[in-house]
């Protein structure tokens, strides 16, 4: 419980900063039109082996489930440590990578997970949007 009290913020935070997220200042000023999280098509995360893997992967899980975000997080996703192994101080070039990658192949946003000794952290990866218009 403890570990989804902390990515929910988390993932709400890297929505918002795609912008595949509305977060209003006030209720007038919501679109949530302009939600677009379901538009993620894919999970790169380092959530380890059955030891530590299931209780992140539940806890992930449950903060995409509260985004309506249909990704499944062992089918449509890659799992670093259990691919690669352990990667050390490059396994946020390597979660990037492997984020920035898929994101071009999909053209679509890719969440990126990565757990820490501490605490986790997220981005999001995707396309490029189009230009706003002034």
């Amino acid at each position: 419980m403890q570990l989804s009290r902390q990515l929910l913020p988390m993932l709400d935070n890297a929505l918002v900063n795609a912008m595949l997220l509305d977060y209003p200042f006030s209720e007038e000023d919501a679109k949530p039109e302009a939600n677009r999280t379901t538009s993620l098509e894919w999970l790169v995360h380092n959530s380890g082996d059955v030891q530590v893997g299931g209780a992140r992967l539940s806890a992930l899980s449950s903060a995409l489930s509260h985004h309506q975000t249909e990704i499944h997080p062992i089918d449509q996703a890659c799992n670093s440590v259990r691919e690669w192994g352990n990667n050390g101080a490059a396994t946020g070039a390597l979660l990037t990578a492997l984020a920035i990658t898929r994101s071009h192949a999909l053209e679509a946003p890719v969440l990126l997970a990565q757990f820490g000794r501490k605490t986790p952290a997220s981005a999001l990866p995707g396309p490029p949007l189009e230009e706003m218009s002034s």
